[in-house]
């Protein structure tokens, strides 16, 4: 059987050659004619109207499906069918004075579906937001997580932390995904990915890289990256503990400058929590990207990028066909790609780490 839109072309071209029959059969019927077109033209309209409504139905149950959300518009509401979860938007340091714009642009386009809750300084970076608490999951987002007026803007491990334990009192989602203000993300590709995870065993993970200088492998900032209930939940309770080896007052203060480092050391040294190699099991291209579409897809990225993915056969296991090297063109990207980076071409990743 053809499908239904080759079947709905077909009804309406027999429609239309009757019609001509019938009009060449007989001209002084040309007014009732006119009129019989004008109805066919007028079903074909509603029929039009009926598919794309199914389709976007269709969409929208796959998404609440997957993280109990509606369409973008709608409230969304709470539901144990699939996982829930937020994206924690974080300020980039590149071109900070147009971050209005960039919470305005998300808002039109991904953040709705992709939950996006803005961490802001001021509330004049995104004043129509309504703030997070107990009762998110049943309003519209993007929303807003007011950072308290003693956390400066240079302080990014004390942003990270808050951002962590606000969204964990409030919110409660069984996962966070971390990206920035410079990534484009999309909700439905995440939505799946997170749906073969358990929020209730640990998870962090995103696109691997391991530096030189860095400590530990690593998931990059600029990319995004998810954070499961129990992984946020035992990163909070190890954080608290002066003792412990994850208290920021005990880091470096080069760690303590690098938000990012700092907790992928204490999920790699102290929790026992490794980055994963989150690639296409299909054909081996990756899910998150730190850099635009059109670097990633020439492979035209820095070469300290490159060379981070260099140390990767020994922590994620050897990889016999590319051994982890970035590829470019179609190779480049999984058709199930979550994350990419919008900043200006000339331009590095905002945030790696």
């Amino acid at each position: 059987m053809p499908p239904t839109g080759v079947r709905k072309r077909r009804s309406t071209s027999s429609a239309v050659a009757i019609l001509h029959a019938d009009q060449s059969g007989d001209d002084k019927n040309e007014s009732s004619s006119s009129l019989l077109t004008r109805m066919l033209a007028l079903v074909f309209s509603f029929a039009c109207i009926a598919l794309v409504i199914k389709n976007e139905t269709r969409r929208r149950d796959e998404l609440h499906r997957t993280t109990g959300m509606t369409s973008p518009a709608a409230k969304t509401e709470p539901s144990t069918r699939g996982p829930s979860f937020v994206t924690v938007v974080l300020p980039s340091v590149v071109k900070p004075e147009a971050r209005p714009l960039r919470l305005k642009n998300i808002e039109k386009t991904w953040g709705p579906e992709a939950r996006a809750v803005f961490v802001v300084h001021e509330n004049i970076e995104f004043p129509q937001g309504a703030e997070i608490d107990s009762g998110s999951l049943s309003r519209t987002f993007p929303q807003v997580l007011k950072l308290p007026s003693d956390i400066k803007v240079d302080q990014g491990v004390e942003r990270l932390l808050y951002s962590i334990r606000t969204v964990s009192e409030t919110v409660n989602p069984s996962f966070i995904f971390f990206t920035n203000d410079h990534t484009f993300v999309l909700p439905n590709h995440l939505c799946r990915f997170l749906q073969k995870r358990d929020a209730s065993k640990d998870a962090y993970v995103g696109h691997a890289l391991k530096g030189k200088g860095t400590p530990v492998a690593f998931n990059s900032g600029a990319a995004g990256y998810v954070l499961s209930r129990q992984t946020y939940m035992r990163l909070i309770r190890e954080m608290d503990d002066p003792k412990s080896e994850c208290s920021p007052s005990n880091a470096s203060k080069w760690l303590q400058g690098n938000p990012g480092i700092l907790t992928a050391t204490c999920f790699s040294k102290v929790l026992n929590v490794q980055v994963e190699d989150t690639r296409d099991g299909e054909d081996l291209s990756h899910v998150y990207h730190a850099y635009g579409l059109v670097r990633t897809v020439s492979a035209k990225v820095d070469q300290w990028y490159v060379n981070n993915h260099a140390p990767l056969d020994g922590i994620l296991g050897v990889d016999a066909k590319y051994h982890h090297r970035l590829q470019q063109g179609e190779a480049c990207c999984s058709e199930n790609t979550v994350s990419e980076q919008l900043v200006a071409l000339a331009s590095p990743p905002s945030s790696l780490s």
